[in-house]
């Protein structure tokens, strides 16, 4: 849809469908739910620990992982 970032859209899968796998890899894997909370967590960190604001410019330096995809959707939220 073109009315909906794609932070709304997981948003919809948090709500819909928490325990749901939301990401797998390797032997490790984390629901919607868990991404979810992750996620806001980096994303809090960021805004209040690193003053980060809409807009600033977030490098990502990590090996594809589970943490790549919690970073990814935290600098998003």
């Amino acid at each position: 849809p073109t009315d909906k970032t794609m932070v709304d859209l997981f948003l919809d899968n948090v709500e819909n469908h928490p325990n749901n796998l939301a990401v797998v890899f390797g032997e490790t894997s984390l629901t919607y739910k868990e991404l979810d909370e992750k996620s806001n967590r980096l994303a809090h960190y960021l805004i209040s620990e690193k003053a980060t604001n809409k807009g600033d410019f977030i490098g990502i330096h990590l090996d594809i992982g589970l943490d790549y995809m919690i970073s990814l959707l935290g600098i998003l939220k």
